[in-house]
């Protein structure tokens, strides 16, 4: 499984992980078109990376900076916590050889509401859940929240493959909800790997709503969203028309790395 990782990221951990400093310190800037304005926000966020390190405001950076070659005490208490956790997977004709697989991602970041992103989607998922509670077509439908997608290599859809993989076969076109509440422009929809029949449907559908409009497909998304990409799977994803990460940046380089499943 590979995740969204450009070179020059590889370069900055490959380096650090050579010269193993005891500690990092990541100074960031203030800019409310990312991570959802946090300021600062921490920079390295990967379950894999070992070295301790903790970030700080651009302001605070530049203080410490100007004390290069002098000694510096940095004292960072942290600790691996093993966990584990329960899901929810709701089916109506489960015995259907092709299904429609109806997903959201419950990932806000740490000391964001996730109102946005993503509890829009989830109650988005809840109200299809009531909606469909009647269904009784021929294909089946499946629903399932995923969390993890944007920590530590996707660990709720990389579980699901591994106790589902067997049945990717059958699904006919996973959608995905996320970041539907925004409420400044429009909601977006964007395919991946869908043939063209599908993205015509869709696209009929959707014209006539003209609160929807399609939006280009994200590069992080494409990585992300159910691990579908390299496994052939159809993909619809519905987002707000503004393209806005209502937690962090996709573009950090703290995201997981090729060949780390979490």
């Amino acid at each position: 499984m590979f995740f969204y990782n450009p070179e020059h990221h590889q370069k900055i951990y490959a380096l650090l992980e050579e010269k193993n400093p005891a500690g990092i310190i990541t100074a960031t800037s203030k800019n409310p078109d990312l991570v959802g304005a946090l300021y600062p926000f921490p920079l390295i966020v990967d379950g894999d990376f070992d070295i301790p390190n903790v970030y700080c405001s651009d302001i605070v950076g530049e203080e410490i900076s100007k004390n290069m070659g002098e000694p510096f005490r940095l004292l960072i208490e942290a600790k691996r916590i093993h966990a584990t956790a329960s899901n929810v997977i709701a089916r109506k004709n489960h015995e259907s050889k092709a299904k429609i697989v109806l997903t959201a991602h419950i990932d806000a970041y740490e000391n964001s509401p996730g109102a946005s992103d993503n509890a829009s989607g989830t109650v988005v998922l809840m109200l299809l859940a009531e909606i469909l509670r009647d269904y009784s077509g021929p294909m089946g439908i499946e629903i399932a929240a995923f969390n993890g997608e944007d920590h530590y290599s996707v660990a709720g859809q990389m579980d699901y493959l591994k106790r589902y993989g067997s049945e990717l076969d059958q699904i006919f076109v996973v959608i995905n909800i996320d970041d539907v509440g925004y409420k400044v422009g429009r909601a977006a929809y964007s395919f991946y790997s869908c043939p063209p029949d599908i993205q015509e449907k869709a696209g009929s559908v959707f014209k006539e709503y003209p609160g929807i409009v399609q939006g280009g497909a994200m590069v992080q998304w494409r990585s992300y969203d159910f691990c579908a990409e390299r496994r052939g799977l159809n993909r619809l994803h519905g987002r707000n028309g503004n393209g806005v990460n209502g937690h962090h940046n996709p573009h950090a380089p703290g995201y997981p790395r090729p060949g780390k499943p979490g």
